[in-house]
């Protein structure tokens, strides 16, 4: 994907993030100014996707995150919608109207495997385990009072035929 007359590779289509994420390492390679805090703010930029003459242009708005991943660029939802774009996971293609007919984006194999790749790598690391994250979360939750129900339980059939 060329974004901001930059093409820029390692991105992960994910049908269930509600925004597009830029990290900040792909934000500050791009030449964009850079700005302090954990959540960077949006930023909208120029987009091209697709290869010629199949190409889409469009304005991208992207949320900047400070934070690592094997990936440059999450293209959630609003940017799948504003190319109707439809994915297909088992062909590693997505496919969306253009002017010239429909543009298809093509998974680079090898691309995605160094992604998991480095991405597993991180997995082991003391910060990423889930265990510990577990744990912390459970150690907090000791802490609050816990809620007790106000009466009893009444039990309602909602099947005469299945009481059950």
């Amino acid at each position: 994907m060329d974004i901001n007359d930059t093409v820029v590779h390692r991105i992960l289509v994910d049908t269930g993030s509600s925004v597009n994420v830029m990290y900040y390492d792909a934000f500050t390679k791009l030449g964009l100014p850079k700005r302090p805090a954990q959540r960077e703010g949006s930023v909208t930029l120029p987009v091209e996707i697709g290869t010629s003459p199949n190409i889409r242009k469009l304005d991208m708005e992207f949320i900047v995150v400070r934070l690592t991943c094997a990936h440059n660029i999450i293209l959630g939802r609003p940017a799948l919608e504003d190319l109707k774009a439809i994915v297909s996971v088992e062909h590693l293609r997505m496919k969306f109207p253009t002017l010239n007919g429909i543009g298809v984006v093509r998974c680079d194999r090898r691309e995605a495997r160094s992604c998991y790749v480095k991405a597993c790598k991180k997995i082991g690391s003391k910060d990423l385990q889930v265990h510990t994250i577990a744990e912390k979360i459970f150690k907090e939750e000791e802490a609050w009072p816990r809620a007790e129900p106000v009466s009893e339980a009444e039990d309602i059939v909602l099947d005469p035929s299945r009481p059950d």
